[in-house]
């Protein structure tokens, strides 16, 4: 009987050891705090009102024994790890910052995990350099997370980390590979001037406000493809030396990418742009596909350097790309001359002015239309709404749209540009007199060369009044060989001399008699080879297609 008590006293003895130890005893080595109902120490109690002195006295501690194991850790407000170097593996795990914390000026010799962590006050991590690999994964900053001029030299892990304040990542320098996969950023995040030396990934990543990446360069891979941006996205002087994946990507606000340069190539397929997509005076080095991007606000690509292959299409013809939007590509330096590839588009409010269309791919385009006749954008905006827009310009723009179609054997295409262009010469206000003269005969007898049927209603017309001429004012007569000179020629006679002297053919039984005679044979041996040129030349246009 006294060995049964003497065993049961031991097993409760035991018992309440156990339960006097902090559930987290593997970690701190420490007894749960009288106090606390969880069974925690004074390191993971989560009491916001914990003696102050007793925490730091303990963490002080364990930094001063070289132990940086700091899992579950409940921080109170103000604690300072600044100028800390921490030699070891450091571990934050599901750590609790009741308050701000500062990280400022850290060294990180070895991994840090800061996993799960939460920040409930700002977290200031400026100019720390983490050595070696660093990861926030799913940690949540509940305000400003500051990481201003940091420097991670190895790989850093922010996957589905939740920034819930303003995010500040400016002039910061990453070493490896960084991801941000599914992390959410609730508030501005900045990433400006700041260097990526290896590949990053923003997929699948929320920020639902402004976001700026001013400055920012991107030495590897970049990888924003299904991300979706609230407000704006500000890309502008930024480098991409790495291939660019923006696929796939929801934009709510303005995307700027003004001065940005790409050096490698450049993904937008699928992309949405629901407002303005500045991309002005853009580089891009190894093309850009916009294959079924929707552009939904006014666009512009004006002063951009395509130096390969760019194409801008929709493989749904129902639904252009460029559909009832304003688009700006004029002033484009296109580097070979077809890089340019525009297929299935909407180009009714496409500003082409000043960028070389000669050898563009122009597939299943749909234009402005004036007049049963397709015009491009600028001549509209100089029509109706009176823009001021260079004359000679709109003229090259159109010669070298009618030398594209008409070499890629469009000659539709081409008729219809060779009119516009005539048409914009001659309504010119600095084309020369004679030669507006010459355009007006042009375009009235045989519509620039592209009507048939108006030069064969002016021979027809020419014919007809020929032919009524010389038999009313009995201006022909019979050759003396065939009869006297005072018979006079039947209708006819006159209406086959007439055709006769608009072909230059022979004359046979009749000759023009008086100086009326002869002037209005001589009219017709002029004008009706020039109108039955026009006519030849029209038709060959006309069956050539």
């Amino acid at each position: 009987m006294a060995n049964y008590f003497r065993s049961l006293f031991t097993l409760l003895k035991l018992g309440a050891q156990h339960v006097a130890n902090c559930r987290y005893h593997s970690i701190c080595g420490l007894e749960a705090d009288n106090n606390s109902r969880e069974g925690l120490c004074i390191l993971h109690s989560k009491d916001p009102n914990k003696d102050r002195q007793s925490f730091n006295n303990h963490l002080y501690q364990r930094i001063d024994n070289g132990n940086f194991d700091f899992s579950h850790f409940v921080f109170p407000e103000g604690i300072s790890f600044g100028d800390k170097h921490f030699n070891r593996d450091i571990s934050l795990s599901n750590a609790v910052f009741l308050g701000s914390v500062n990280f400022r000026s850290a060294l990180f010799d070895k991994k840090a995990n800061f996993n799960d962590a939460e920040f409930h006050g700002d977290a200031i991590f400026q100019e720390i350099q983490a050595r070696e690999y660093i990861s926030f994964m799913s940690a949540k900053f509940c305000q400003e997370a500051d990481f201003f001029h940091a420097k991670f030299h190895d790989s850093s892990n922010f996957n589905r980390t939740s920034f819930c304040g303003l995010a500040n990542f400016n002039w910061c320098s990453f070493g490896k590979s960084t991801s941000f996969r599914k992390a959410e950023f609730w508030y501005h995040s900045y990433f400006s001037n700041t260097t990526f030396a290896g590949a990053i990934l923003f997929e699948n990543v929320i920020f639902l406000c402004k976001s700026e990446y001013q400055g920012t360069k991107f030495l590897g891979d970049a990888y924003f493809n299904r991300a979706r941006f609230g407000e704006e996205a500000l890309f502008v002087y930024s480098d991409f030396r790495g291939q660019l994946r923006f696929d796939n990507t929801v934009v709510e606000g303005d995307a700027d990418f003004r001065k940005a340069t790409m050096r490698s190539e450049a993904n937008f397929c699928k992309t949405i742009f629901k407002k303005k997509a500045l991309f002005k005076t853009i580089t891009f080095e190894k093309g850009a596909d916009f294959t079924d991007t929707d552009f939904r606000a006014d666009t512009s690509f004006s002063g951009s350097v395509f130096l390969d292959y760019v194409i801008f299409a929709s493989k749904d013809t129902k639904a252009r790309i460029f559909q009832c939007i304003n688009i700006d590509l004029s002033s484009i330096t296109i580097k070979p001359p077809d890089a340019l590839i525009i297929r299935n588009a909407d180009l009714r409010k496409c500003r082409l002015l000043s960028t070389d269309m000669r050898k563009c791919e122009l597939t299943g385009v749909k234009w402005q239309k004036r007049d049963g006749r397709y015009v491009v954008y600028e001549d509209e905006l100089l029509c109706r709404l009176s823009e001021s827009i260079d004359w000679h310009q709109l003229e090259r723009l159109y010669r070298e749209l009618k030398q594209n179609f008409d070499e890629r054997r469009e000659y539709h295409w081409a008729g219809n540009f060779n009119h516009s262009e005539k048409e914009t010469c001659l309504n010119n206000p600095k084309t020369p007199c004679k030669t507006k003269t010459v355009l007006y005969l042009y375009k009235h007898i045989s519509q620039y060369g592209e009507d048939y049927l108006t030069p064969l209603k002016w021979l027809l017309i020419l014919w007809i009044l020929s032919a009524s001429l010389f038999y009313g004012f009995d201006l022909l007569g019979f050759n003396c060989s065939v009869s006297t000179l005072d018979d006079k020629p039947n209708i006819a006679n006159v209406i086959l001399f007439s055709f006769q002297s608009m072909t230059l053919m022979k004359y046979s039984d009749v000759s023009p008699v008086r100086f009326g005679g002869y002037a209005l044979n001589t009219m017709l041996n002029i004008i009706g080879p020039l109108l039955i040129g026009l006519f030849a030349l029209a038709l060959r246009q006309r069956f050539k297609r």
